[in-house]
C-alpha cells in the first residue's frame, strides 16, 4: 500500500511486556568471501529483494502497517498471547521509531471487545492520516491491531490488521471515486475507517491471511495520541 513520506520519530516510553516490539527494518546483504584459493569459489552472497506488495491472496502486505516497519507480527499462525517476550515502548525509543505510549479506547472483533493499552503511532490527524499500532486485551487475551489510513483525492487507501485468539486477519481498502474496494476488489460500501473528532473509529470485515477467505468484523474507537509526530 502506498504510504506518505518524509517521516519522522515521535519520543516518550510506555513499558508493557507484550510480544510486539519495535525494531529498525534492516536489509542487509549478507556474503560469505573465501580467500585466494578455489575455496574462495564457494562463497556466496544473498541479498534481500524487495517485499513484493500482494505478500498473501488479496493483495495484504504482510508484517503491519509499511510505515512502522520496524513493528514485525512475529508468525501469522501465532496469537500475539505466544509473543510475549519484549517491551514494545523501549524497542520503539532504542530505534528511533514512534513511542508507544498509553492508548484510550476500544477494539471489538466479532463481539468481543479489547480495551486498548498502548499505541504507537505517527501522521497528520488534521489530514485523516494516520499509521498506527495498538495493542491490548479483553477477557485475558492479548490483542493487536495494525491501521494505516492515507488520504487522497477520490484514490485514498487503508490497510488494517488484526492479530489476536481469533487468528490474523487483514484487508487493503482502496477508493475509487466514490467506491471502496476491499479484498477480491468487492466493493465493502462506506469508507471503512477514518479520523473523527481526535479518534480512529470506523469497521471493516477483515480477510484471513490463512487462504481461508474467514471474515472477522473489526470495529475500532481508538483515540489519536495528543501528540502526534510526523512520519
Amino acid at each position: 500500500m502506498a504510504t506518505a513520506s518524509n517521516r519522522s520519530s515521535a519520543s516518550g516510553v510506555a513499558r508493557r511486556a507484550a510480544g510486539f516490539f519495535l525494531a529498525a527494518a534492516l536489509v542487509v546483504p549478507l556474503a560469505c568471501a573465501g580467500d585466494d584459493s578455489d575455496d574462495a569459489d564457494a562463497g556466496t552472497t544473498t541479498e534481500a529483494g524487495d517485499t513484493p506488495p500482494g505478500g498473501t491472496e488479496g493483495g495484504d502486505p504482510e508484517g503491519g502497517v509499511e510505515g512502522l516497519e520496524g513493528v514485525e507480527l512475529g508468525d501469522p499462525g501465532e496469537a500475539p498471547a505466544a509473543q510475549m517476550d519484549s517491551e514494545l515502548g523501549e524497542e520503539s525509543e532504542a530505534e528511533g521509531g514512534p513511542a508507544a505510549v498509553a492508548a484510550d479506547g476500544t477494539v471489538t472483533v466479532d463481539g468481543r471487545s479489547y480495551a486498548m493499552e498502548e499505541i504507537a503511532a505517527c501522521g497528520n490527524a488534521a489530514e485523516g492520516w494516520i499509521e498506527a499500532v495498538v495493542v491490548g486485551s479483553g477477557d485475558g487475551e492479548e490483542g493487536r491491531l495494525d491501521i494505516e489510513l492515507t488520504p487522497g483525492e477520490g484514490l485514498a487507501t487503508q490497510f488494517a490488521q488484526w492479530s489476536g485468539p481469533e487468528g490474523n486477519y487483514s484487508t487493503s481498502f482502496l477508493q475509487s471515486g466514490d467506491v471502496w474496494l476491499g479484498f477480491d476488489d468487492e466493493e465493502v460500501g462506506d469508507q471503512p475507517y477514518r479520523i473523527d473528532d481526535g479518534r480512529v473509529v470506523g469497521a471493516a470485515a477483515l480477510t484471513a491471511r490463512d487462504g481461508s477467505r474467514s471474515t472477522v468484523e473489526v470495529t475500532v474507537d481508538v483515540a489519536v495520541p495528543a501528540d502526534l509526530a510526523a512520519c
